[in-house]
């Protein structure tokens, strides 16, 4: 191609715009209500919000430790099969999950540390299953 045409004609090739409207971002749709639950034997009451365009997203969360409910709220991003997110909870803890889909299952899965204490993990699953959308 590259060969048989002059260098103004492949300039207005390259050059020539691609309509957004066929510009497709597939992303996990993780909003809604769901739990985390955690293999150190707590589970996040999560709420997470409407997915953005660029798959960012708001999420709020509720624990029970001793007895006590702990809220919190954050931010996180997601993809086709990543998840990320930070919970900032009023205890003045900071956690991070990170997961993906699991193909087998539908659910998301993955490990979650307290950003104070990175070197304490513990396992984390979600109590429903996701599509991509």
């Amino acid at each position: 191609f590259v060969r048989d045409c002059n260098l103004r004609t492949l300039f207005d090739f390259v050059q020539s715009p691609i309509p957004l409207k066929e510009v497709y971002i597939m992303t996990l749709n993780v909003s809604g209500q769901w739990r985390i639950i955690q293999t150190n034997n707590f589970t996040v009451d999560a709420r997470v919000g409407q997915i953005r365009p660029n798959g960012e997203f708001t999420i709020s969360g509720i624990y029970q430790l001793n007895g006590q409910s702990q809220t919190g709220s954050g931010f996180g991003s997601v993809t086709d099969s990543q998840f990320q997110c930070t919970i900032d909870w009023l205890n003045g803890s900071r956690g991070v999950y990170i997961g993906e889909l699991n193909p087998q299952t539908s659910r998301l899965n993955g490990a979650t540390f307290d950003a104070s204490n990175p070197a304490v993990t513990a396992g984390w699953e979600s109590s429903r299953t996701f599509q991509i959308t």
